[in-house]
């Protein structure tokens, strides 16, 4: 490829939190934090809801998180014992298959586990708990394709697109439960404690309206949005143009470093 084509362009993901850095940022007022797609807070006739309105997503390779369209809390929950919203999927007219999930207990980008949702042009109709894991923890957090999902259990299970349901997801200890409409629809195990971290939503192929969220430890309210205000820290993708030498140089360098890390093995 030619270097006049390239023109020494390299794009730079301004989401440094790959490796999770940015969960100690200080900010004012955010309680979410956008990984990828179009998050917003709207109101309507009946309720203010987040919603996530773009749908198409991108293959990037670093993480489920941001392949999917997710937003996750901006702080990490200390202790909790449920995750309650009201929840919508909506269907658009990308093509491929809708899935959302609902993840928890999220250690950064690539350790969490979710009740994720997969259906078909007509509506959901099937329902996964899953593990996301790191592969090879000597690796750098920007490491691409160095994370694995685990399927931990499924079930077939029917949800409508454009209707509105009610979930719960009820934890203790390593087990997790899922209720939609009061009614206990899964239940699964994990590997590790459940009960802290952070919670956060994505979506693919569909878009999620998300309303009346609260998380609860045993009896009292740890965290609540109603989604009135825009509490959403967004980053976004910006571009450095390199000169030819410094581009050489950055790749003599990287290349350098592969070397190092492999003669260290």
């Amino acid at each position: 490829m030619k270097n006049t084509k390239l023109n020494y362009l390299l794009l730079f993901l301004v989401f440094f939190y790959l490796s999770s850095p940015a969960f100690s940022e200080e900010t004012k007022n955010e309680k979410w934090l956008q990984i990828s797609g179009k998050w917003e807070t709207r109101k309507d006739n009946k309720d203010t809801f987040l919603l996530e309105a773009q749908g198409k997503t991108k293959l990037y390779g670093y993480n489920e998180l941001l392949d999917y369209n997710s937003i996750i809390t901006f702080d990490p929950i200390t202790s909790l014992t449920a995750i309650k919203f009201n929840i919508e999927i909506r269907k658009t007219t990308i093509e491929g298959a809708p899935e959302l999930m609902t993840f928890f207990a999220a250690k950064n980008y690539r350790q969490f586990y979710a009740f994720k949702f997969i259906g078909n042009e007509n509506k959901i109709i099937r329902i996964l708990f899953i593990n996301s894991g790191i592969k090879d923890t000597t690796k750098p957090g920007n490491e691409k394709w160095n994370y694995e999902i685990t399927e931990m259990a499924s079930k077939d299970y029917e949800l409508e697109f454009n209707k509105e349901y009610n979930f719960e997801i009820q934890v203790s200890k390593k087990r997790a439960r899922l209720f939609i409409n009061g009614k206990n629809v899964m239940e699964a195990e994990g590997f590790y404690d459940l009960s802290g971290g952070k919670i956060g939503f994505s979506d693919r192929n569909a878009m999620l309206r998300i309303s009346q969220l609260s998380i609860v430890n045993n009896k009292t309210i740890v965290f609540e949005d109603s989604f009135a205000e825009d509490n959403i820290k967004r980053y976004v993708i910006t571009a450095k143009q390199l000169t030819k030498a410094e581009y050489e140089k950055q790749e003599k360098n990287k290349q350098k470093k592969e070397k190092e890390d492999k003669d260290k093995k």
